[in-house]
């Protein structure tokens, strides 16, 4: 293998895979999947998944699933369901079932059965008929 580093800086090595990375910063590494990372910000990596994040702030990974949020406010994934969040208020997602809530107030989801409430007032579900 191949070995290069100078200290405190470069390290570069290869292997059956290949690692380079410059601190305090830029780490790149390809084994059977590839990673970069820039410190203290951008990750990114590509397995069977790609996975990017930018610190403190967008995370978006693509797996057999799509999930992305930008904090502190918006979250999205979809996996068999969907789920999307922006906070502090809207949340919203569909499983076999549908659920939505604006936060402090509205609250509606629709499972086998209907919830809809608007706090601190009115209040509805429907649900099928139990004895």
């Amino acid at each position: 293998c191949l070995y290069i580093w100078i200290e405190p800086c470069l390290y570069i090595w290869i292997e059956p895979c290949l690692y380079i990375w410059i601190e305090p910063c830029l780490y790149i590494w390809i084994e059977p999947c590839l990673y970069i990372w820039i410190e203290p910000c951008l990750y990114i990596w590509i397995e069977p998944c790609l996975y990017i994040w930018i610190e403190p702030c967008l995370y978006i990974w693509i797996e057999p699933c799509l999930y992305i949020w930008i904090e502190p406010c918006l979250y999205i994934w979809i996996e068999p369901c969907l789920y999307i969040w922006i906070e502090p208020c809207l949340y919203i997602w569909i499983e076999p079932c549908l659920y939505i809530w604006i936060e402090p107030c509205l609250y509606i989801w629709i499972e086998p059965c209907l919830y809809i409430w608007i706090e601190p007032c009115l209040y509805i579900w429907i649900e099928p008929y139990r004895k």
